[in-house]
């Protein structure tokens, strides 16, 4: 794996936690 690799993946996970963050506060809202 090269750091190219790697760093696009952490920078995918960052994203999906972002997305869950946004999906909980909707939820909670409701």
């Amino acid at each position: 794996m090269t750091w190219r690799e790697l760093f696009e993946r952490v920078a995918g996970a960052e994203t999906d936690v972002e997305t869950i963050r946004e999906t909980l506060a909707e939820r909670r809202d409701e």
